[in-house]
């Protein structure tokens, strides 16, 4: 009896064991049939190579595709890092756009890598994928990769990698890419270095599908004036166009103190603001004097000072010292503000010689 269980423990050990390796063996018949493709280049050197890409799905993409920022089968790209530590996945998995951006027949597919700050770029050719180049940011600046997506920014039906950048302490920029042959190239790109804050964007302002650049700068001033100048296409990058705008952030706030007045009074005139000038002037002749030829206004805020010189109570003089670091004039500015209706109003704007100040 002892010798029968003996034997039947040994079958079923045999058994399970075979069961386990039939398991083994069909795991591994799948692992072999998955496609995985190392970019062949036939312009490039294998040592060139430095990534595999393998596009997870199981049905081939169509030959074209006319939506712009279509998603691919999947939306998913696998690259394979060969630097990647033993220990870690060597694997990318990111989500992907294609579209035939270079109108060249083929399906350039592209994927962010927002943890490792990368954009892959790849080119879908007779069924096979090659790698058109990594894009990077300048490790230098402290900024993010956000978005990726494909424009055009003229008629011609050629679109282009449109890669958003942002610091997230205000400052907004971007990266412009082109494909020519069989790699990637830099067309613009542009970030606000000066304060870290602002935008530099491209923007469909006429909703025509057709992209313009635009910088928004803001400045740290009374009324938190936002500037933007527009750019257009000229072929090869974008230049400044005669389209430009100044604006605010909700509606013009009258100033309540007559220091206030006289300061917002010449930032109005420096940024060619004559809409906010008339408001604060009490006639027209005060608001066609050129201050713009006398202070300085930037993104830090009026570089002047306002000071009271005169007080009659109802009406008084306030004299604006520029900063001489950023103008040279041999006259002081003097205005004459009067109250009209429980406001202060901007009455006359005169010069006198600089040393005529504080006597």
């Amino acid at each position: 009896m002892k010798k029968l269980t003996v034997l039947i423990l040994t079958i079923l050990i045999i058994l399970s064991v075979a069961v386990i390796g039939f398991v083994v063996l069909k795991n591994s018949n799948k692992r072999d049939m998955a496609v995985q493709q190392t970019l062949p280049n036939s312009d490039k050197k294998e040592s060139e190579i430095d990534e595999a890409i393998t596009f997870e799905n199981e049905e081939k993409p169509e030959e074209t595709i006319s939506n712009a920022n279509q998603e691919a089968p999947e939306g998913t790209l696998t690259f394979q890092n060969p630097e990647a530590p033993a220990e870690e996945d060597p694997t990318i998995r990111t989500d992907a756009i294609c579209d035939d951006i270079d109108l060249d027949g083929n399906l350039e597919y592209v994927s962010l890598d927002k943890e490792n700050e990368r954009v892959h770029v790849v080119r879908e050719k007779n069924g096979e994928f090659y790698s058109l180049g990594t894009i990077e940011t300048d490790d230098v600046i402290v900024e993010y990769m956000t978005n990726v997506s494909f424009i055009k920014v003229d008629q011609s039906g050629k679109k282009y990698i449109f890669i958003t950048l942002d610091n997230f302490i205000g400052g907004v920029g971007f990266l412009l890419y082109g494909i020519q042959g069989d790699s990637v190239y830099l067309i613009e790109g542009d970030f606000p270095s000066t304060t870290g804050s602002g935008t530099r964007t491209l923007e469909d302002k006429d909703n025509d599908e057709i992209y313009k650049r635009v910088d928004y700068t803001g400045f740290n001033d009374y009324q938190g004036h936002v500037k933007a100048v527009c750019y257009k296409w000229d072929g090869q990058g974008f230049i400044e166009s005669d389209e430009k705008m100044l604006y605010s952030y909700g509606e013009f706030t009258y100033p309540e103190k007559p220091e206030d007045v006289v300061e917002c009074f010449i930032s109005a005139s420096c940024l060619g603001l004559k809409n906010e000038m008339d408001e604060m002037a009490e006639n027209t002749k005060a608001a066609e004097f050129l201050l713009s030829e006398y202070f300085y206004v930037n993104e830090y805020g009026p570089q002047f000072e306002v000071k009271k010189a005169e007080d009659e109570g109802s009406s008084m003089i306030l004299i604006a010292i520029p900063d001489l670091d950023y103008v040279q004039i041999d006259k002081d500015v003097y205005f004459k503000v009067i109250k009209v209706a429980d406001k202060w109003k901007v009455e006359s704007v005169f010069l006198e010689p600089l040393e005529a100040v504080n006597q």
